[in-house]
């Protein structure tokens, strides 16, 4: 009697673990691939709507420039390039 009780509960677990499994194998598969699907149109929409405001207001055809107001200086002509240190040599003898 006590052989076929755990029997029986040994066999129920087996079954809630496989079910539990198969359950997530099935799930998965068919809702993994959604949430990708989702995510990625999600993130094409987002970059599609920032880099589409440069066609909103133009017609085919026509031609802007964009120019930077900024002017290009060099590194060396830099202000804040850092302080000038006055050194001398000292001679080890």
């Amino acid at each position: 009697m006590i052989f076929q009780a755990g029997l029986i509960a040994f066999l129920r677990t087996l079954l809630i673990i496989f079910s539990i499994f198969y359950g997530l194998r099935l799930l998965l598969r068919f809702v993994l691939p959604w949430l990708i699907r989702n995510f990625l149109k999600k993130r094409m929409g987002d970059y599609q709507q920032a880099h589409n405001y440069q066609k909103e207001n133009k017609k085919e055809g026509d031609v802007s420039i964009k120019k930077n107001n900024k002017k290009r200086r060099n590194q060396n002509d830099r202000d804040d390039f850092g302080d000038y240190v006055n050194f001398e040599e000292v001679d080890d003898k």
